[in-house]
């Protein structure tokens, strides 16, 4: 027998079952079961979420298209260590209603008026599922489409979360 101490409490374990607890443990680590992943998560409050897989530092575009003028809107944004996302600039054909009053450096860059340095930290963007806006997120030259996987006019929370272990949702 073997004396294990949990919590103050003192356990006789048979050598066999401490044997197959370690190799448990040992292969489950190795294997990843005890790992972490962060992922950009996309949840409704309907229950539905989405989970992107992202890394720190990492940049990203979300893209719509603006009601009034129909013309595409960039706004990029940075995952900062802290788990928040970061806007970086906003990209438009020219500024109208609804698109905010952003403090930064506006230049005109590509035939697009640009706003950057905005650093604007957020723990969470509620986002509205446009009807018209098909709003996509943009990672690594590949495109999530949200207006696919919510209906339009759906409120949407986006966040940066550290999981670990099995998910309750769809990955992309």
């Amino acid at each position: 027998m073997i004396d294990i101490t949990l919590r103050g409490r003192r356990f006789a374990l048979p050598p066999l079952i401490v044997i197959c607890l370690l190799i448990f443990f040992l292969v489950f680590g190795l294997t990843g079961g005890f790992s972490s992943r962060h992922y950009l998560v996309v949840s409704s409050a309907a229950g539905k979420k989405l989970f992107i897989p992202v890394e720190k530092d990492e940049t990203f575009t979300l893209r719509y298209i603006h009601s009034i003028d129909l013309q595409p809107v960039y706004e990029f944004y940075r995952i900062s260590p802290a788990n928040e996302l970061v806007l970086l600039e906003i990209r438009v054909h020219s500024f109208g209603a609804g698109l905010g009053d952003w403090q930064g450096k506006l230049v005109l860059e590509q035939g697009l008026q640009a706003v950057k340095e905005i650093n604007l930290h957020l723990r969470n963007l509620p986002l509205r599922v446009g009807r018209i806006a098909e709003h996509t997120f943009i990672m690594k030259h590949q495109e999530f489409p949200l207006h696919k996987e919510f209906k339009g006019g759906e409120l949407v929370t986006v966040s940066i979360q550290r999981i670990w272990g099995p998910k309750r949702g769809r990955e992309w």
